[in-house]
């Protein structure tokens, strides 16, 4: 279930925060953050391939497309890895 406004409100009430729904709003979103990770690893694998093999990605636009794909995916694992950190030490 993607995270939502209405799952982050839901976790506090008049000022009080639940600490049930918050650890399941933690899990949840760790578990979000796990998978996005695994699919931005493909993506990162499938960049590094078409910049690899030769006249498959000669093109500026294809390399700039490439490598702006291959920087938001370490920015994205660098991100999910400080979340899952995070969790952790809830």
């Amino acid at each position: 279930m993607p995270i939502t406004i209405e799952c982050v409100r839901s976790t506090s009430v008049d000022g009080i925060i639940n600490g049930v729904e918050v650890q399941g709003f933690i899990n949840d979103f760790s578990s979000q953050t796990k998978n996005q990770i695994a699919l931005v690893s493909v993506s990162m694998a499938l960049d590094i391939v078409i910049l690899a093999i030769p006249d498959l990605g000669t093109t500026t636009i294809a390399q700039t497309l490439c490598s702006c794909s291959f920087l938001l995916g370490v920015g994205c694992i660098f991100t999910g890895t400080m979340v899952q950190h995070f969790c952790e030490r809830m």
